[in-house]
């Protein structure tokens, strides 16, 4: 079954993509209207709400315009370098065993010769698994379900916009669960019940002279509830600079399958049982981001 799906989605990958709707993405305080791009219909767009089935594979993709298809040129560039990342999700129908992402690759990859690699599956995808055949730099602001989150930057052997021969496929991830076993969960008994959406707030800190990425924190908050994540070292943060300060594409992915496939995400949480592929959606929605002033803005306490 798996090869067939990988089969019927490498076709696909060769046809023209589907233009999933428009979204309302607010940049720096100003409202801007980009689209979705994905190779199977799995999203529908409502205002600046993202609703994503489960699709495995399939991806989906923020672009400038809408269009049928996808090339190179579409994908909108997000620079995450001195920026704050925030946005609203429900996981409510996200069970166990299953995965709601949304994160960033540094697309596209690159050939030895130094062209674009068009790799399988979605035209110019990339990521730090390559997945599809390309290697490139990664960020994953949110893997996650209603019982667990991650958040994982990985680095690479060379720097985006090069030829890549390898990536650190494991990166350097930080669980919510790990900072408490009651950070979240779907019940009123934890701080951020996942039964209700809540709002991830990322920042992408800069060191004084704004050369190098020095800090990432991360916030969930739903009403005065509030967990705090750190992510990443010092080192490895730096090593991420040059990625955040260049193009990188925001990706959005409901996928999942069998309990011991997915255990790396759920397995601390105690949450049991494959993913419900029939009835697990996601929505992603107001997402913003924000130039980090210099002075920094007073921290969300609980």
């Amino acid at each position: 079954m798996k090869t067939i799906r990988f089969f019927a989605l490498l076709a696909c990958s060769l046809v023209s993509a589907r233009h999933q709707g428009a979204v309302k993405v607010k940049l720096d305080g100003v409202v801007k209207e980009l689209h979705i791009a994905a190779l199977v219909d799995r999203v529908t767009t409502e205002g600046n709400a993202v609703t994503m089935t489960w699709g495995d594979q399939v991806r989906a993709f923020v672009t400038s315009s809408a269009r049928e298809d996808m090339p190179v040129d579409n994908y909108y560039n997000f620079t995450l370098f001195g920026k704050e990342l925030s946005f609203t999700t429900d996981l409510s129908q996200v069970g166990c065993s299953c995965n709601a992402a949304l994160f960033f690759t540094s697309m596209p990859g690159y050939l030895r010769n130094g062209t674009p690699a068009h790799g399988l599956l979605n035209p110019y995808y990339c990521d730090a698994n390559q997945v599809g055949g390309v290697w490139c730099w990664e960020h994953d602001s949110m893997e996650a379900n209603r019982y667990n989150m991650h958040i994982t930057p990985h680095t690479c052997s060379s720097p985006a916009g090069a030829y890549i021969e390898s990536c650190d496929r494991q990166g350097m991830s930080a669980s919510v669960i790990d900072v408490h076993p009651k950070s979240m969960c779907p019940d009123s008994s934890c701080a951020i019940d996942t039964r209700k959406p809540f709002r991830t707030i990322q920042r992408y800190e800069a060191d004084a002279r704004g050369e190098r990425l020095l800090k990432m924190t991360n916030r969930l908050v739903q009403g005065s509830q509030v967990v705090e994540v750190q992510v990443g070292s010092e080192s490895y943060l730096q090593a991420m600079t040059g990625a955040f300060q260049g193009h990188m594409v925001m990706v959005f992915q409901l996928w999942g399958d069998t309990w011991d496939k997915m255990k790396w995400l759920d397995q601390t949480s105690g949450c049991a049982g494959d993913c419900n592929t029939g009835t697990a959606t996601v929505t992603f929605s107001d997402i913003q981001l924000d130039t980090i002033r210099p002075t920094g803005l007073a921290a969300i306490t609980v």
